[in-house]
């Protein structure tokens, strides 16, 4: 049986939950161990001190999440879930990083050396917190440098190449001023965080592309279905296999000097069982748009596949209601060729939704199902002949939503919009699949 997205929300805020207190209890222990003695006037240094150990935990656990690890795609359910969690887990921890020196500085307010000694650098005499200071603002700065929208990709991937220098800085301050971390089961366990921190982003920056689901591929043939549309056929240098199920997607890199080395997600359009990989690349935006410039022979790599908008897991339905938006189409591509060798469901109908005909360039392929007799039944909706596309139209098409699942792919509102409308028509939200492709 599937789990569900929040299912999914709700194990990891377990685990937030157990780390923490984890991490809380051996702090507790510590003191007791060593008998200390508990001052109210001190609560501002405790909490300072237990500040900076969770900053420790919710780092490395971000370094974690952001190395793609399979298992923790698989933990979470989905890569997109992932980088949320990645976001949420990196505003938790620098909430942490900013909290632990304010609260350690706190109690020295009165006699003038709140700033010197916990906020500027080499003001102080110890150099292990003058290591803490300089990777405090080595974070503020190139988590701010990386959170602009307009970061150019180059830029984008320096600042997290660079990233891990303020956590190495961290980890010299945790051991230099390690009078907090005498008792031995807090010094494991902090030692284990900072040690699986380090691996991920040794592993993501420089081991990735060697031991990593990376492949090497060439671009065999490019096909244009229609004027907007870049059809790559690709075969791989090594004979190296790529296994993926249909729906899944891939980081694609063209390594040609007339088009950004910026890696761009996209669903294969092809089936695992056929000798090559496709991808449909339609022209959006500034990259997409210089496909023009790619040629055969290009060398591309691939990373993955990623991605969980499967038909795998999925409750057994009568009927079940796929609709892609926009390019949103492209993870059915695969799904509609795997579908008509390996039946998974009774009924199945495809929605396809676009702004226009002029804009629809997979509607050809789309259309043909209605020429075979088959468990597939395709519906092309036009937003600027038909108005948005609604639940209402929906249930009208499909007969109604006795006993069905919905997966869908397509711009951000669109999916959130359709999501509400189908709950609201009594659809459990465990019978909606979707994924979001935004990945920055």
């Amino acid at each position: 049986m599937r789990i569900s997205r929040q299912a999914y929300y709700n194990r990891f805020l377990f685990i937030y939950f157990y780390l923490i207190i984890v991490t809380i209890t051996l702090w507790f222990l510590e003191k007791d161990y060593y008998g200390a003695i508990w001052v109210p006037e001190k609560i501002m240094t405790y909490l300072g001190q237990i500040s900076g150990f969770l900053a420790i935990v919710f780092l490395s656990l971000n370094y974690i999440i952001s190395a793609r690890y399979s298992f923790v795609e698989n933990l979470i359910g989905g890569l997109d879930r992932q980088y949320r969690l990645h976001m949420y887990t990196g505003i938790a921890a620098f909430f942490l990083i900013i909290l632990h020196p304010l609260l350690l500085a706190l109690p020295s307010l009165e006699v003038g050396s709140f700033f010197q000694n916990y906020f500027i650098p080499f003001r102080s005499n110890s150099f292990g917190q003058n290591l803490g200071i300089l990777s405090f603002w080595l974070f503020t700065i190139l988590l701010f440098i990386s959170s602009s929208k307009k970061l150019s990709y180059a830029i984008w991937k320096l600042t997290h190449s660079v990233i891990g220098i303020p956590f190495l800085l961290i980890a010299a301050h945790t051991v230099l001023l390690g009078s907090s971390m005498e008792y031995m089961p807090l010094e494991i366990w902090t030692a284990l965080w900072l040690g699986l921190g380090i691996w991920s982003f040794i592993y993501k920056v420089f081991l990735y592309d060697f031991i990593g689901p990376v492949y090497r591929f060439q671009i065999e043939k490019i096909e244009r279905p229609t004027e907007l549309l870049h059809e790559l056929y690709l075969k791989p240098i090594d004979g190296k296999a790529y296994h993926y199920k249909p729906g899944q997607f891939s980081f694609v890199q063209i390594l040609n000097k007339d088009v950004s080395l910026e890696p761009h997600p996209f669903t294969m359009s092809s089936t695992a069982d056929e000798n090559f990989l496709q991808f449909s690349i339609k022209e959006l935006g500034d990259w997409s748009k210089s496909m023009e410039k790619v040629k055969v022979g290009d060398k591309v790599k691939v990373t993955g596949p990623y991605g969980h908008f499967t038909t795998d897991n999925l409750r057994d339905s009568k009927k079940q209601v796929w609709i892609g938006g926009g390019i949103g189409i492209t993870p059915f591509l695969s799904k509609i060729r795997s579908e008509l060798k390996h039946k998974s469901c009774e009924n199945i109908y495809l929605i396809y939704s676009e702004r226009n005909k002029e804009n629809a360039s997979f509607i050809h392929e789309i259309t043909k199902l209605d020429d075979v007799q088959t468990h597939l039944k395709s519906i092309i909706h036009f937003s600027d002949e038909q108005g948005f596309l609604s639940a209402d139209q929906i249930s009208e098409w499909v007969d109604g939503f006795e006993d069905t699942i919905f997966l869908m792919c397509g711009p951000k509102p669109m999916t959130e919009s359709l999501s509400k409308q189908l709950i609201s028509n009594g659809i459990s939200p465990d019978d909606i699949i979707f994924e979001f492709f935004d990945f920055k």
